[in-house]
């Protein structure tokens, strides 16, 4: 009896979240105006509009103008069921509704019994006629299926008009987050983000607070221009909408993989004698994980069904980046002004000419006589050309005092 009264308790947190869920800027709305052949408005319809994926239907009647709104849809797609005494029942199929979109869907009636079912396939593409506000759209499709280094959603900002990478400060101090990104000329810092309508956007360096895994997103929409006030701040608004489950089960596993055995190796266009090539740095860059979703049933207590759904997703990252840090370090010969073991061409001959066309270096000379600095070794605190040695034998006897200059 217990485990039986604590799993109801938990399905009412899930419904109670579920009605909570979707009040703010992620989700849509469907309006229309419901007309008769001579084009007159009919009052009193009633509209259903009806979740495909999760067969959950909301009802309203027609105002006396005709006009209605269904408010607090998720991104999906929908079908609108229209009856009225006198006229056949009409259906419009395969509305696509995108997030924090105000779809309009207008259904002339045509007379008759309501018998007699008119089916009609709406658009793939359908003007924002009832929004001033300058959006884009990421789809499902281009988030599932468009390769992304890293798996990061932040990429896909790129694809969207006028979203540059800049210099900033965000991809240093939050790895992993993705870089300063300008949208329409905007500081980095002027973006937000919001997800499934909350704030989502960390106020330190104003990048994501919560990156979703690529697996788990439905959608975003990138709102630079004339937005709705919910919104509240900033230049830009970032809109994601998590995935939600359904009536049916779904399920995938993912694993993405880079290796330094794959990598090409830097070739060095010029190098200095007896510089070696680089060696590739060590790589090891694994990403792994599942995505489910479904409807909640618990057999012979709960059929969640067209009313409660799940989903879960979980992604691992593991990463091993080396780097390789390569310097020449100048010998005792160097160090004395000698640089004739570097075998290369005095200043103002034509083989430095021919070096310096080709970016190479040549036989360095005193800045002050133009003349290659001397090669006799002299004394600690004897001037070498231009440079004053500052070497002492306080590196080799520590009771000297340390030079002062």
């Amino acid at each position: 009896m217990k485990l039986r009264s604590l799993l109801f308790c938990l399905l009412l947190i899930l419904g109670a979240a579920g009605l909570v869920y979707g009040q703010g800027g992620d989700v849509g709305s469907i309006v229309g105006t419901v007309t008769d052949p001579t084009g007159a408005a009919v009052a009193n319809a009633k509209v259903q509009v009806t979740n495909i994926a999760t067969n959950i239907t909301k009802e309203i009647t027609t105002s006396d103008s005709g006009n209605f709104t269904v408010p607090y849809l998720r991104p999906g797609v929908y079908q609108v069921t229209v009856e009225a005494a006198g006229f056949d029942k009409s259906v419009v199929d395969n509305i696509s509704l995108v997030v924090a979109q105000e779809r309009r869907v207008d259904v002339p009636l045509k007379v008759g019994a309501v018998t007699t079912q008119v089916e009609v396939s709406a658009g793939a593409l359908a003007l924002d006629t009832d929004s001033a506000a300058v959006s884009q759209v990421v789809s499902k499709t281009q988030v599932q299926e468009l390769p992304l280094n890293g798996r990061n959603f932040l990429n896909l900002l790129f694809i969207t008009a006028g979203a540059v990478q800049t210099v900033g400060e965000q991809g240093q101090m939050r790895q992993g987050a993705g870089n300063a990104i300008s949208i329409n000329g905007g500081r980095p810092e002027s973006n937000n983000y919001t997800l499934d309508g909350l704030a989502n956007t960390d106020t330190a360096l104003n990048t994501p607070a919560v990156i979703l895994s690529q697996d788990a997103i439905q959608e975003f929409k990138v709102q630079s221009e004339t937005y709705s006030a919910e919104f509240g701040f900033s230049a830009n608004q970032v809109n994601l909408v998590s995935r939600s489950g359904g009536n049916d089960i779904h399920g995938s596993v993912f694993y993405f993989g880079r290796n330094d055995a794959l990598d090409a190796i830097t070739i060095v266009p010029n190098p200095l004698p007896g510089q070696a090539q680089p060696v590739k740095a060590e790589l090891r860059q694994n990403q792994f994980g599942f995505v489910a979703s479904g409807p909640v049933y618990i057999p012979k207590l709960f059929d969640g069904r067209s009313k409660t759904f799940w989903l879960v997703n979980y992604e691992g990252w593991r990463i091993k980046n080396g780097t390789n840090i390569g310097a020449t370090v100048p010998g005792l010969t160097e160090l004395n002004g000698d640089f004739s073991s570097l075998n290369l061409p005095a200043y103002g001959t034509a083989g430095c000419t021919t070096n310096l066309s080709n970016n190479l270096p040549c036989l360095p000379v005193d800045p002050q006589t133009g003349q290659p600095f001397s090669v006799t070794y002299t004394a600690p605190g004897t001037p070498v050309g231009s440079w004053v040695r500052r070497e002492t034998e306080w590196g080799r006897n520590p009771a000297a005092n340390p030079p002062t200059s």
